[in-house]
């Protein structure tokens, strides 16, 4: 579980992230010059992967080696003590075992392709306080029904719900950027559908 995460630079020398984890491993080092951010860290749990953000918050970059993506998927709100507030590019991307999706209240960004090609979702429930779809988020989710946009809602990328033939979407009416007209939805500052 990590403790700390403190960064020191030397003239010369990239920065190194030092941290502390409670599950006996003591002290470790990590080069962050040449680790992959795509890798990132797992929890004390092996489930999830995630990336630190620089607000002390954490982005999941998808599953862990020890969690099985088949059935329901209930995002967790919190990994490692810290509030999940993203949802990375791509992280669970092709997850065709996952049948619905729950996202906590703590997320407010889905990346690009977060969940594109997830032929097996039939649901996904999207609470307020999300504020930005990414492209292709939900491309390719060819079973996905019905799903509710949040009136906190203020992006969505292109083509983030192509491919979807089954998919019937609503608006919060609270919500003053989207609205959908005869099954289409509308970016109303554009006053044009939503590719």
């Amino acid at each position: 579980m990590l403790i700390t995460l403190d960064l020191y630079e030397s003239k010369g020398k990239p920065p190194i992230a030092y941290r502390m984890c409670l599950d006996g491993s003591g002290l470790t080092e990590w080069n962050a010059s040449t680790a992959s951010l795509s890798e990132g860290l797992t929890d004390a749990t092996g489930k999830w992967r995630y990336r630190l953000l620089g607000d002390g918050s954490v982005m999941l970059l998808g599953a862990g080696a020890k969690l099985q993506l088949r059935g329901k998927l209930q995002i967790p709100s919190k990994v490692d003590k810290l509030n999940v507030t993203a949802i990375g590019e791509e992280a669970f991307y092709l997850s065709k075992g996952i049948t619905g999706v729950t996202i906590p209240k703590s997320v407010t960004y889905l990346g690009n392709r977060a969940f594109s090609g997830c032929s097996g979702l039939l649901s996904v429930a999207i609470p307020e306080g999300v504020t930005h779809i990414g492209e292709e988020a939900f491309r390719w989710c060819g079973k996905l029904g019905k799903v509710s946009l949040p009136a906190s809602l203020l992006s969505i990328g292109a083509q983030a719900f192509a491919n979807c033939p089954a998919l019937k979407l609503t608006v919060a009416k609270q919500n003053e950027t989207f609205a959908v007209a005869d099954g289409v939805l509308i970016n109303l500052a554009r006053g044009a559908a939503v590719q």
